[in-house]
């Protein structure tokens, strides 16, 4: 079995890893496959796999990885996965997977987790505080559920996160100023909620951003001018922000990469920075 196409086992003969990515798998999830202890890693992605995902996946209690994205698994997303306490990657995203997520859920004890995305399911309930636990998360997607909750000041305590998006989950209230603590942050998306009050002037602060994405919110209040010192800005989109004012001018002036290079979107028309580059 260790020559068989996908799998990669250990030292001592034991599968560790099983990797069939877009390999047009049909089926449900085999039972059989539960008994394989030894899987530290489990990718299935973008497959034809169909059902639910079984509850003995807790056996897989030394799994690190785990992605099943990109399939048409359905039901309830098992509790049994938040057991797998070991995990740093989960990646379930593009399913028809329900479930709920509140203070209570178990997803908050997997703190070794690296990677998180739950794109596109069909998740109810909120963004707790206790978001903080995941202090070790690099990527974290979570966009197109339904929370409807407020953003916690806790998520400024995720500050290895490279990758945020929380955009169409029905974020209410402000941006926490805390989200200037996320300095390694280079993608951030927050479109398409009904967020309020000024943006974030911290946000300013985050000079590593390369995407960040505000549309189809409610924000007032002028541009934070402090924008100005995100040089490394490859598209910014904050179109569709009716109450917002404010001109880009500083923001353009300082980009350091090439103008026909850096996109932005305001007041719903695409335009590029109108300032002269030299280089």
């Amino acid at each position: 079995r260790c020559q068989w196409y996908g799998i990669t086992c250990s030292s001592d003969n034991q599968v560790e890893r099983i990797t069939l990515t877009q390999n047009r798998l049909k089926g449900t999830l085999p039972q059989e496959l539960f008994l394989v202890t030894s899987l530290t890693s489990l990718d299935l992605n973008s497959n034809n796999l169909w059902g639910t995902v079984p509850p003995e996946i807790q056996y897989l209690a030394s799994m690190r990885q785990l992605v099943l994205a990109n399939n048409v698994l359905s039901g309830s997303c098992p509790p049994s996965i938040w057991a797998l306490t070991n995990l740093e990657v989960l990646n379930i995203e593009n399913n028809d997977l329900t479930g709920h997520i509140d203070e209570d859920s178990g997803i908050f004890d997997l703190t070794k987790l690296e990677v998180l995305s739950l794109l596109g399911l069909n998740m109810k309930g909120s963004i707790p505080t206790q978001i903080g636990y995941l202090s070790r998360l690099s990527s974290l997607d979570v966009s197109l559920n339904f929370f409807e909750s407020t953003l916690p000041t806790e998520i400024g305590l995720l500050s290895y996160l490279r990758l945020l998006n929380l955009s169409g989950v029905g974020l209410m209230g402000k941006v926490p100023t805390q989200i200037g603590h996320l300095t390694q942050l280079q993608v951030f998306w927050i479109n398409d909620n009904l967020l309020s009050g000024q943006i974030p002037s911290e946000i300013g602060l985050l000079s590593k951003l390369r995407d960040l994405g505000l549309a189809k919110n409610q924000f007032s209040g002028s541009i934070p001018f402090e924008f100005s010192r995100l040089s490394e800005i490859d598209y910014l989109d904050m179109s569709d922000i009716p109450k917002l004012s404010g001109s880009l001018d500083g923001f353009c002036k300082n980009v350091t990469v090439s103008p026909t290079d850096t996109a932005v979107q305001l007041g719903g028309t695409p335009i590029r920075c109108p300032c002269c580059f030299e280089g």
